[in-house]
């Protein structure tokens, strides 16, 4: 039977009225649908990347996010205007140089957690 079809199973917690309220306040919650797009855009390594790298620097241009990474500064590009559409990334002029920053402190604050956690 698929994932999709398979019949609801009964909690085995018998706190049933403490589960249905966490269950409705997570379909309700505006929040984890946003951190689902947020990890879904860090979910490709070179996106993750450029986070952390944000997360030690507070902006870094194009072209020295492409040395970082060993990559053209298109492709950079191109994934610096995905991460600025879905609103992850802010960008900034400075004469003819555009630099790149977490648009949520509280985003980077977090990937900078995750990274001391899960990584070094």
């Amino acid at each position: 039977m698929s994932q999709l079809t398979a019949p609801v199973q009964t909690p085995v917690n018998p706190d049933r009225g403490r589960l249905d309220r966490m269950r409705q306040s997570m379909e309700r919650d505006e929040k984890v649908d946003a951190l689902a797009d947020l990890l879904s855009i860090a979910g490709n390594p070179v996106r993750l990347r450029i986070l952390l790298y944000l997360t030690e620097v507070q902006r870094l241009c194009v072209t020295d996010l492409a040395a970082l990474l060993g990559m053209s500064i298109q492709a950079v590009s191109a994934h610096l205007i995905k991460m600025k559409l879905q609103g992850v990334l802010v960008s900034r002029r400075c004469a003819r140089t555009v630099y790149y920053s977490i648009a949520d402190p509280e985003i980077g604050h977090g990937f900078r957690d995750m990274r001391e956690a899960m990584m070094w």
